[in-house]
Formats: structure tokens, sequence, C-alpha cells
């Protein structure tokens, strides 16, 4: 019986071709065509991953064609990441969408990643837990802690620590590989900065956010990737002041998988936390998650 299926499924999906797209290529009129006009993601959310590529030597997405016409789309976010001093290929994935009638052949935009990198699905749709695992992805409860930066408890204490955002400071600190994640994230929504201690200003970490804005008046900075996680937590209280009158931003987040990697404190004046489901494939043992090179709030 399911090889019968496997046999059917063949001869409905041969006759689908998969083709890589470049940020180049978008400029066809038939590929903008088809994303302005399909129902399923909202095409100005896919135009905001197009401005983010972390590496332009890899494909935008890839579209899924039946006779010449395209009824789907992979959109893709790919980066070289160092685990253990060795360089892995990441792939991202922001949005997988497919004509109705042409389901069957979804799978196959898959095709061309699926075992030559570490794949993450930070933002699935509900409902395709099966699909993914099907695929040989992972489930994974990602947690996203909120809380406010407002505690009258240190307002009025003597700031230990200090925040720079300068880029000829900061690359005079930070280390190589630290320089290339600078460099990778200049998108306008995301802010680097040192925060040091102010009587040693050899003991820093260096810290990638984003700058999200869940309603008109509301702002959240999301930390994304902190260098020297010791110093972070050894000196929140004072960080979260310096945050909070550099940017003039209220609240901060942080997504993570393990309770003990989260950064921010877990009982807090005001938070907030909630889970999402998320797939990961190819996922090496003992790397560290966190939310670099996808496009999460942005």
């Amino acid at each position: 019986m399911v090889h019968t299926k496997i046999l059917l499924k063949n001869i409905w999906t041969k006759n689908y071709s998969v083709k890589n797209i470049f940020l180049k290529d978008l400029k066809v009129n038939h590929i903008n065509s088809y994303l302005k006009k399909q129902h399923f993601i909202k095409y100005e959310k896919i135009k905001k991953n197009f401005l983010i590529q972390y590496n332009k030597k890899y494909p935008v997405g890839y579209i899924l064609q039946n006779q010449n016409q395209t009824v789907g789309f992979l959109g893709t976010l790919f980066s070289i990441r160092s685990i253990k001093n060795k360089k892995k290929l990441f792939c991202n994935i922001h949005s997988w969408l497919v004509d109705v009638n042409h389901r069957i052949a979804s799978q196959l935009l898959f095709k061309k990643i699926l075992n030559k990198c570490i794949i993450t699905v930070l933002t699935a749709r509900p409902g395709l837990t099966r699909t993914f695992k099907q695929m040989g992805f992972k489930s994974f409860q990602m947690k996203y802690r909120i809380l406010c930066l407002i505690n009258f408890l240190y307002i009025f204490n003597k700031k230990s620590t200090s925040i720079n955002t300068n880029k000829s400071w900061i690359f005079k600190k930070i280390k190589k590989s630290n320089v290339k994640i600078y460099n990778e994230h200049i998108h306008e929504k995301f802010v680097k900065f040192i925060v040091y201690d102010n009587r040693n200003k050899s003991d820093f970490s260096f810290v990638v956010g984003k700058i999200v804005e869940k309603k008109k008046f509301l702002k959240i900075l999301n930390i994304v990737y902190v260098d020297n996680e010791a110093f972070f937590r050894k000196n929140w209280k004072t960080i979260q002041i310096n945050i909070l009158s550099k940017f003039k931003i209220f609240f901060c987040g942080q997504y993570f998988l393990k309770n003990n990697d989260s950064l921010l404190p877990k009982t807090y004046f005001f938070s907030k936390n909630v889970k999402r489901e998320i797939f990961i494939r190819n996922l090496p043992k003992n790397f560290k998650f966190n939310t670099l090179y996808s496009e999460i709030d942005l």
C-alpha cells in the first residue's frame, strides 16, 4: 500500500520542476506577479525578507513550476555560521506556499536543500507538524520572554555599565567572528552595541538586538545575540537601565529553547512568556540556539 502511494505520487509529481531564485530574478514579471496574487502570505511580508539577505551567494528562494506556470514558492535566508570552528551552511525558511491544486508536489521545494544544510523553520503555519516530521524535521518549543525595563527598585541606582554603539569603537573590541555578525546584520531594525563595565572597559558583552513594533506606540528590543553571556546576566540590573535610556524603549524580549539559555530574568516586575512550535532539520549536537539570521519579528 505504501509502495503504491509512492508510485502514484511520483507519477503526479514528474511534471513539476523547482528553480533557484536570486534577487535579480525577482524582476521577472511572472515571479512577482505570482507572489502578489497568492493569498496565503501577505506580499509585503515576503518582500521585507528579500531586503535582509545574509549571504548573496545563495538563492532568496525557490519556485515550483508545472508546465512553465509558477504554482509555489519557498522563501529562504541562507547564512554561514561557525560551530566549533567549523563553517556550516544554514537556511532559515520564512515562507512556504503552494497552490491548493498542486500541494501533492509541495515538498519538492525542499529537495535542493534537504540534505545540504541545517534548516530552521521559526514561523511555521499551524497544522504542519506532521508534514515537517515526514521530511525529517524535529519539533521544538521555542519560548519568548518579554519584560518591562522600568523597575523602580533599580532605576535610581548608580550605573556600573555603559553602552557604546560607535561602529569603529566596537570593531576595535570584538573578535573577528563578531565583526562578521555585525556586518551581516545591517538592516535598519538591527542595533549593535557593546555594554561594558565602567571600571574596566575590557570586560564587556557584544549585543545584537532587533527593534520591533507590536503596536503603534509599543516598541520592543528583542535580544538576538549576546557574546559573553555571563557578563550580561551578571549586570542585567544596570544594563536594563542603559537600554531604557539609550534607545527610549520600555520593553525587552528574547527567544530561546532551554530555560537556562534565557538572558532575561524569569521573575520580574512585569513579564510574559509565550511558546511557539518550530522545526529544525540536521541540527548539530550542542548547537547554541538563537534567532540570528532569521526573519523573526521583521
